[in-house]
């Protein structure tokens, strides 16, 4: 049997648990340098776009799915993540990462990690957090395009991740959702306000938590 360790982070919703680790597909980082194929510069660009597109559909959705449950702290979190996808500046981002080389995927990976990168600069730990939620929108639109579905759970289980994009957090059954423990992530971010509404037990900034 395995020593235990003991890994100490921030508390991000109060409560324990104990229960199997289900840990969140991460996904791959953009290349750093353009590549070439799977379309024109143009094609790719309408592409992208047309998924992020989708991504709004989708989280207009799902915020209407929460007011209507009475969340409204959650709907309105997600209509914010859906503005973010119709944002002008990330829109640019994306066409130019395509005008560069990218392929549709590619720059919507890139797009996103730049307007992060800006909303992680900030020196405010709120508006920072929101970081997080660019890359929830980029991921989205990537699966989109992709054709992929969002991973889940096949059992109750305590969420292990770097970070817990907040709309895949929202779309795992609760049944499911046993904890979330995360290697980063802040008390600010909306994966865990969501959590802490929902009575979810989340640690964040676990120094030592491998993702594996």
């Amino acid at each position: 049997m395995p020593t235990p360790r003991l890994l100490q982070g921030t508390p991000g919703a109060g409560g324990s648990v104990h229960g199997p680790i289900w840990t969140l597909p991460a996904q791959g980082p953009a290349p750093t340098v353009p590549v070439r194929g799977g379309g024109t510069p143009a094609s790719n660009a309408h592409d992208a776009l047309e998924a992020l597109a989708g991504a709004r559909a989708q989280l207009e959705e799902l915020g209407a799915r929460r007011q209507a449950a009475g969340d409204t702290m959650g709907a309105e979190i997600f209509a914010s993540q859906a503005l973010m996808a119709a944002d002008p500046t990330l829109l640019g981002a994306v066409e130019a990462a395509a005008s560069a080389g990218r392929t549709a995927a590619e720059a919507l990976q890139v797009a996103g990690e730049e307007q992060a990168a800006v909303f992680a600069a900030i020196p405010d730990e709120y508006l920072a957090a929101r970081a997080a939620d660019v890359r929830d929108v980029a991921g989205r639109a990537v699966r989109i395009l992709l054709g992929a579905t969002t991973p889940l759970p096949a059992e109750p289980s305590i969420v292990v991740a770097d970070d817990l994009p907040p709309s895949i957090g929202a779309e795992i059954p609760r049944e499911l959702l046993l904890g979330i423990a995360l290697r980063g992530g802040s008390r600010t971010a909306h994966a865990v306000i969501l959590a802490r509404a929902a009575g979810i037990p989340c640690i964040v900034a676990t120094a030592g938590l491998s993702i594996d």
